[in-house]
């Protein structure tokens, strides 16, 4: 009963590539073509990613898209874009600030015109100054992003790699405490905790160059979900460390 492109999302988040494009291949909604260039981008695909957000700039500039949900999926592609293909123009040294700019405007309309209560609009917002290194107004826009939707996972996370770049440990591992409780589960190992918040602990325990705890973290994950991309990055990091 679950909605296809919810489905579609968790799949993604899983690691289950081709059946999360299976899923979205006959949608042509903003947040399926987010979702493509997504997953494209995480098998390493990038003209492939970069292709898959084409319709997301054909629509945002030959329509005004009313619908906050599906302006913040199209700040989403957008962000994918910068990412597998850099500055709109690599030749301007401002590029990179204006194209900063036009995403926060799209983020702006789509919290203060189309929906003031759009919590997804404010947890991009925080990712989009994340990037940017701005950390105090990136928390801002989390604290914000939470007052509305206090289960909002994503957000959560964001915390908390903010947390582990100041390297406070005893605050990201709170966070995963609190995504664990959010998703019913004590984070215990041997138990079935939240995947984000094993990969909060295993990250956590990395930077204190407590390896063996980062692999036990990691591996609890990948033995629920042996494709998980976040898990498989992390058991990379730590196999690299063990050189």
């Amino acid at each position: 009963r679950v909605d296809v492109r919810d489905r579609a999302e968790a799949l993604v988040e899983q690691g289950d590539f081709a059946q999360a494009l299976e899923l979205s291949d006959a949608d042509a909604s903003v947040r399926a073509h987010r979702l493509r260039a997504e997953t494209f981008e995480l098998q390493g695909q990038y003209d492939l990613a970069d292709q898959a957000v084409d319709p997301v700039v054909e629509a945002l500039t030959r329509q005004t898209i009313d619908d906050a949900d599906a302006l913040v999926d199209g700040v989403l592609a957008l962000m994918v874009r910068s990412r597998v293909r850099g500055p709109s123009k690599p030749d301007e040294p401002t590029s990179a600030a204006a194209d900063f700019r036009t995403l926060n405007q799209l983020l702006a309309r789509a919290r203060d015109e189309l929906d003031r209560q759009s919590w997804r609009a404010r947890a991009v917002e925080a990712e989009l100054l994340y990037e940017r290194a701005n950390f105090p107004q990136a928390t801002e826009a989390a604290a914000d992003a939470l007052a509305r939707n206090p289960r909002a996972s994503r957000v959560w996370d964001l915390l908390a790699s903010m947390a582990l770049d100041r390297w406070d440990f005893a605050k990201a591992n709170a966070i995963a405490d609190v995504m664990d409780t959010l998703g019913g589960t004590s984070g215990q190992l041997g138990e079935t905790p939240q995947p984000a918040a094993q990969l909060i602990r295993a990250r956590a325990a990395l930077q204190q160059n407590d390896v063996d705890l980062a692999e036990a973290f990691v591996q609890s994950v990948l033995d629920r979900m042996p494709d998980h991309p976040s898990a498989r990055a992390m058991e990379a990091a730590v196999g690299a460390s063990r050189i």
